[in-house]
């Protein structure tokens, strides 16, 4: 165990001594944080939620079919007050897309929309 210690030890010195810009590179991407997407915020900053049943989502479909690596989208608005209007997106505003298969949604123009009605295996 002592021998281990020592060659760490002298490992370290070395790089140390070495200080050169591999080595400073090499520290600084070790040190550098990880960003995800999660951690990503709106051009309107993070929402703060004020009441309770407040809407925080909003839900739209696509009229076509889009391709992968698409870099547009054209979506209907499926009504009801959970229903994204397009005209009201702006530039900066996020996204998230998600395609669901297989299950059945409730598609009525109330409140409701978007609930599963059944997972038909899809999870």
């Amino acid at each position: 165990m002592k021998k281990l210690s020592l060659i760490c030890t002298a490992f370290l010195l070395v790089i140390l001594a070495l200080n050169n810009t591999l080595v400073r590179g090499l520290m600084k991407w070790l040190n550098t944080p990880a960003t995800t997407k999660a951690e990503i915020v709106g051009k309107d900053g993070p929402l703060t939620v004020m009441a309770q049943n407040s809407i925080v989502n909003k839900y739209a479909v696509l009229a076509a079919n889009a391709s992968a690596g698409a870099s547009a989208i054209v979506i209907n608005n499926p009504g009801g007050e959970n229903g994204l209007d397009p005209a009201t997106l702006t530039p900066g505003d996020l996204l998230f897309i998600i395609q669901m298969a297989g299950a059945s949604i409730d598609t009525s123009d109330t409140p409701n929309y978007g609930t599963v009605t059944n997972l038909n295996n899809a999870g």
